[in-house]
């Protein structure tokens, strides 16, 4: 035993100088980094592959239980060449630790082969061939083909919470195995009998357990909810979280597991209040699968059951409407639809009585759509109910109150008119007209607002030119500033006012006979203008 000690002891020391050999790599030569090489034919390998192409010896033992499949690892290594002890990569450094899914193959499959039998704490020096490495195409210009390859390696942690169904926001781990494989699970609406526990986790931020901080794993803390052997349906209860619903989904009969849910898979920022829930909080279930039932493949069904089925969930999305959720609401109306459409095994009078509740659930939907204010898809299920029964009223009105939310109030009016005509003393109806023609009028007001002073400035200026081209623009005379001179003024020649040195302009250009001539032109002209208009009307006539 002593000798066991002394040589883990000097394998441990071989290994510190190699690492703190590779940190003055840049001045050792190749044949004494080739000395370091731990031989082949050392008793201490041990085989960890069948073929013994990986093989390891183990630095420092660890404790506990190796990373079981599919979970999280967390580890450190230093990469060499083999022939060389040259090191290639080193992430000893890194923070937080390199992470990879064990038995997942993200990694060399010499690694995740190692990994999957090593525990916590425990440091290996690891050695594969190029087969379980890099093989024959090598990594770039870094790793040559068919190259050999040592790693220090060391396991600081795993975490085997696994994903459920591919979503990050929802980890299981087992606790106790069920029956049956991956593919015997719950379904959609399958009835579970189940024992849970719900619970709050104090602190959210971190849900995996963090070595490299010095952190330990948070538990959760206080119960808010709890049951013993209860009838649950599959994607059916509200008050549970959406999270809640994908775990049932991933277990098998008679498993035990626990499940952490992420605040976006839980109750998201609003919370519940009345169970102590707060903000972005995540959730802790540990839930008990005694049994469950999955509902029969519906063409299979005799039409009886698929009745039974349909009405059913018919009840349950009629509970939800009442209850203001909406969304759950939809998807038991989209359920029972399927079951009523899986008309295959039915006589006439069945698929009559199968179109007639079709009939009323593309009504509810429309009324759905019109409550989440989707009002396109509710005029698309409104013409679904009308193109079976055209005098449905409900269905009349529903489109008619969509068209009038997307402003169509002319198209509304119609609609909404028709359904009053189909029942005259429905005063909902009479209030849907009212508000839709109180809507119209609202939406001209605002356009008037909106553009109406626009377009009264441009046409005011249009008509301000058209003044000014006809009449012209005459400035009026300031008579306060005109002095009238007295008569004995302009007698005298020394005056200003003189009639003979204050006139200016030639007789001439008041001649009468000019004058005439002007007034004649003028007469031509306006005769020619009249001529003018006459040929543009006459223009204008025959255009019309």
């Amino acid at each position: 035993m002593s000798t066991q000690l002394k040589e883990e002891k000097e394998i441990e020391k071989k290994a510190q100088e190699v690492s703190d050999s590779d940190s003055s790599s840049d001045t050792d030569s190749d044949d004494e980094l080739a000395n370091s090489r731990v031989p082949d034919d050392d008793p201490r390998w041990q085989k960890v592959t069948y073929d013994n192409c990986v093989k390891k010896i183990i630095l420092k033992e660890g404790w506990g239980k190796p990373a079981p499949d599919g979970s999280d690892a967390y580890i450190r290594y230093v990469g060499k060449f083999k022939d060389t002890q040259r090191v290639f990569e080193d992430n000893t450094k890194q923070k937080p630790p390199f992470k990879f899914l064990v038995g997942h193959f993200r990694v060399i499959r010499a690694i995740d082969i190692a990994v999957a039998a090593m525990k916590i704490g425990e440091k290996c020096l690891l050695r594969t061939t190029s087969r379980y490495a890099f093989g024959e195409k090598g990594e770039g210009r870094k790793i040559a083909p068919n190259k050999d390859l040592d790693y220090e390696l060391e396991v600081i942690d795993w975490n085997d919470w696994k994903r459920v169904n591919n979503k990050d926001g929802v980890r299981k781990r087992v606790l106790k195995q069920g029956e049956g494989d991956m593919y015997d699970v719950p379904d959609a609406s399958a009835i579970c009998d189940i024992t849970y526990t719900a619970q709050i986790f104090p602190n959210d931020d971190e849900l995996y357990l963090d070595v490299k901080d010095g952190d330990e794993e948070k538990y959760p803390d206080r119960v808010f909810s709890c049951g013993r052997h209860i009838e649950f349906m599959v994607n059916d209860d509200p008050t549970f979280p959406e999270g809640f619903h994908e775990a049932l989904k991933s277990m098998n009969k008679y498993e035990i597991a626990e499940f952490k849910i992420e605040p976006s898979w839980a109750f998201g920022e609003k919370g519940v209040t009345e169970l102590g829930i707060g903000s972005n909080q995540s959730l802790y279930y540990r839930i008990h699968m005694h049994n469950y039932q999955n509902l029969m493949s519906r063409w299979k069904m005799e039409p009886e059951q698929l009745f039974d089925v349909a009405n059913r969930f018919k009840r349950k999305a009629k509970e939800y409407f009442e209850l203001g959720n909406w969304d759950y609401a939809f998807q038991r109306y989209e359920k029972a639809l399927e079951y009523f459409e899986a008309d295959e095994k039915m006589d006439h009078e069945e698929k009559k009585q199968a179109a007639d509740d079709i009939t009323i659930v593309h009504n509810n939907l429309a009324m759905i759509h019109l409550k989440r204010n989707e009002f396109l898809e509710c005029i698309r299920e409104a013409n679904k109910v009308i193109k079976a029964d055209k005098d449905n009223i409900k269905a009349w009105c529903r489109k008619g109150q969509a068209r009038s939310m997307l402003a169509d109030y002319k198209k509304a009016d119609d609609d909404l008119r028709h359904a009053q005509s189909l029942d005259k003393k429905n005063k909902f109806i009479k209030r849907c007209i009212k508000r839709n023609k109180k809507k119209k009028k609202q939406y001209n007001d605002n356009q008037k607002k909106t553009y109406g002073g626009m377009f009264d400035k441009y046409n005011q200026f249009l008509k301000d030119k058209e003044d000014k081209q006809q009449k012209g623009v005459v400035k009026a005379l300031d008579t306060s500033k005109i002095r009238e001179p007295d008569i004995d003024e302009y007698d005298s020649d020394d005056s200003q006012y003189s009639s003979v040195g204050s006139i200016d302009f030639e007789f001439d250009d008041m001649d009468d006979g000019d004058k005439g001539d002007d007034d004649e032109s003028s007469d031509n002209d306006n005769n020619n203008n009249n001529n003018d208009n006459n040929d543009a009307l006459e223009a204008i006539n025959e255009e019309d």
